[in-house]
């Protein structure tokens, strides 16, 4: 069956190829539908492959098809849901598909999930503007499809939504997106994460950043989740064009403001509450942004695709000029880099051989007042975002060799010769894999974007373990896979 949920999967049904099974079994049994004596799981991929390849002209024999169906599985969930696909695709009015979803929740379930039943029920609820009914009907779908200890802890309509409280289209949407992922069609599908980024706010609010479906989460302190965004909600836009897809890569937070390095050159300005607020285009010859880094008095600065030096904006956005100096990539003479971070008019550049501490305008240079040597002690491979500092301490996400390195910042190091090196992080039962970014939560502790195993980890002060974001659904993006397992094979040959 299809894992396509949402209604885009109905606009672009006559332009998905099928599958060399499904178009067999289509040719098969064309122009009828299937004995009804055959497998209610043929019918009803012979009913899906039909809506899907022509629509159209096949308009009677769906409707046979359905009747087949409602005739063998009234009660299987997936034959209501067939029939509200091709209602849809009629595009039958919004108070007819709910009364239809909802006669068809109300049958005795004998097999099967209803879920995707409440999620429909809940997406004709929010076209409605009917938002407190949409979010008891996901609310619904997510305890349906999920049960009690695998049900996602940071979606809005599950154990973070007050009963009292109304959520947002923007919270809903969020919802219908996460659903999606994490409980498609198809039951045996994974869902694939890359959690790039995290950060902390001065009022101990988390921000991560996941760039394979472009969301975006804020929790607070105690890891109970106050918002989501999606793609179209960080773009500040209704539709995305192909060449306009928003591609987050790295995210800062000041004491007013959240800052997200998106598509086509921009950093996108939010409050810190998600509103978008503007968005700063690149100095002149600049590419997309890499990394980013704010003080509290919202200065930023920003590492650019091979750009040699930190751009600095100010606290209105207005470019003041670069400054600093990081490592070349060998023979093409480009720029590298894995991250900024900024702390008491300190930026620190951590590249691909070490992290390195720069005076903010008007006092910067190209002459770091301070080194450290990378945990590795080696070149890494490709850039990551990878530092923060507190008020004590430097941490450093070491994605090569999974680990997170860290250093005092009491004594600085000295610039003659070899650089302070960073101490491993160890903490009994913290396994780390390609960890890609670490957030200091300004008490002692870190945040860790545990890249390569799909979660986001907190470690206290006091050595203490907790799981800010983790699903048994969700896996490692297939890029940081392949980008994991080309690093082991290196570390063996090496």
């Amino acid at each position: 069956m299809s894992s396509r949920l949402t209604e885009s999967f109905l606009r672009h049904v006559t332009q998905c190829p099928l599958s060399s099974d499904l178009s067999q079994r289509l040719a098969q049994y064309a122009p009828k539908p299937p004995s009804r004596k055959g497998s209610i799981d043929l019918l009803l991929q012979w009913t899906e492959g039909l809506i899907r390849q022509r629509p159209q002209e096949a308009a009677s024999f769906i409707e046979e098809a359905l009747d087949h169906l409602k005739k063998q599985a009234l009660h299987h969930p997936d034959t209501h849901y067939l029939d509200f696909l091709w209602q849809l695709f009629q595009q039958v009015s919004t108070p007819t598909l709910i009364q239809r979803l909802k006669a068809a929740l109300e049958l005795p379930q004998r097999k099967g999930n209803p879920a995707y039943l409440w999620r429909a029920l809940a997406e004709q609820y929010l076209k409605g503007h009917q938002l407190k009914e949409a979010a008891a009907a996901l609310q619904q779908a997510f305890e349906t499809a999920f049960s009690a200890e695998r049900r996602p802890a940071f979606t809005h309509c599950t154990a973070v939504r007050p009963q009292t409280s109304v959520l947002s289209r923007e919270a809903l949407h969020f919802d219908l997106d996460i659903f999606d992922a994490l409980h498609p069609w198809d039951s045996d599908t994974v869902c694939e994460v890359n959690f790039a980024a995290v950060d902390v706010d001065a009022q101990g609010h988390v921000y991560v950043l996941e760039t394979h479906h472009c969301w975006l989460f804020c929790f607070n302190a105690q890891g109970q989740l106050v918002y989501g965004l999606r793609e179209h909600d960080l773009a500040d836009r209704a539709f995305l064009h192909p060449e306009s897809l928003f591609q987050p890569s790295d995210i800062a937070t000041s004491d007013r403001h959240l800052y997200v390095a998106g598509a086509q050159g921009k950093v996108h300005v939010y409050t810190l509450q998600g509103q978008p607020v503007r968005h700063l285009l690149p100095p002149a010859g600049m590419g997309n942004p890499l990394s980013l880094a704010a003080l509290p008095d919202d200065r930023l600065f920003v590492l650019y695709q091979h750009s040699a030096q930190i751009h600095a904006f100010n606290a209105q956005g207005v470019y003041q000029g670069a400054f600093g100096c990081n490592t070349t990539l060998r023979h093409i003479d480009k720029s590298y880099f894995c991250g900024l971070a900024a702390h008491d008019h300190q930026v620190y550049l951590y590249d691909r051989q070490w992290v390195q501490a720069f005076e903010t305008p008007p006092h910067a240079s190209s002459s770091p007042s301070a080194h450290w040597a990378a945990p590795s002690g080696t070149e890494l491979p490709r850039c990551w975002n990878g530092v923060s500092v507190d008020q004590d301490r430097l941490w450093v996400a070491d994605a090569l060799n999974s680990q997170v390195g860290t250093a005092p910042l009491g004594r600085a190091p000295s610039l003659q010769g070899k650089a302070t090196g960073l101490v491993p992080l160890r903490v009994a039962g913290l396994r780390l894999q390609a960890p890609n970014d670490v957030a200091a939560d300004g008490h002692g502790g870190v945040y860790i974007a545990n890249t390569g195993s799909a979660n986001v980890l907190h470690v206290s002060a006091q050595k203490k373990i907790r799981v800010l974001i983790e699903h048994p659904r969700f896996c490692a993006d297939a890029a940081v896979s392949s980008s994991n397992q080309s690093t082991e094979r290196k570390k063996v040959t090496s």
